[in-house]
């Protein structure tokens, strides 16, 4: 089975890659039906003197207690390049994925363990695409304001008559992409 994309999400200790860090981190491998083939889901021990801002425990439902027994993340780094190693130059898609990418490079330059993901080209004049397929301003290209209240993946997800009872849940929210995708690509 051909592996077409790399569905992913990240829940962190707050909102900024330069100061926090991810505590769990899910993917799926998916064909071109968007079909999962492969699945990633694990928790991160964050490093020393990282705090779970309250704001981010709130969101995600994530502290340290849910945290004291995961992998460091140099554990998970290596295990997530050997994950993405499986489909090596395919697209890394996600809801606000510029997020989620900020969070993984971080990952990768703190580590020093790097992912195998698609490289666009590097003309003269930067990037020709980045890296990543980002549903947030697909969904906002499709559905109009005046079709729904607001682009966030668990109104997309009832949008489109799916569970979203476990945001921010990573594992849940990249279940949920895949269908929230997958219905807007028919569209």
């Amino acid at each position: 089975m051909n592996i077409a994309y790399t569905i992913g999400d990240v829940e962190t200790t707050g909102l900024d890659p330069r100061r926090n860090s991810i505590v769990q981190l899910a993917a799926q491998h998916v064909d071109e039906n968007l079909d999962v083939v492969h699945e990633f889901n694990e928790f991160i021990y964050p490093p020393a003197m990282t705090i779970i801002e309250k704001v981010a425990m709130e969101r995600n439902r994530v502290d340290m207690i849910k945290v004291m027994s995961a992998p460091s993340e140099l554990e998970i780094a290596e295990k997530f390049a050997e994950f993405t190693r499986l489909a090596p130059g395919v697209r890394f898609v996600a809801h606000n994925a510029p997020f989620d990418w900020a969070f993984l490079c971080a990952l990768e330059e703190r580590t020093g363990v790097f992912f195998s993901y698609f490289q666009p080209e590097i003309p003269e004049h930067g990037l020709k695409e980045p890296p990543w397929i980002d549903t947030l301003p697909l969904s906002r290209r499709l559905l109009p304001n005046s079709m729904i209240k607001n682009h966030q993946l668990p109104t997309l997800a009832a949008h489109f008559g799916f569970p979203s009872n476990h945001a921010h849940d990573a594992l849940f929210d990249v279940n949920t992409l895949r269908l929230v995708w997958r219905a807007m690509r028919k569209l």
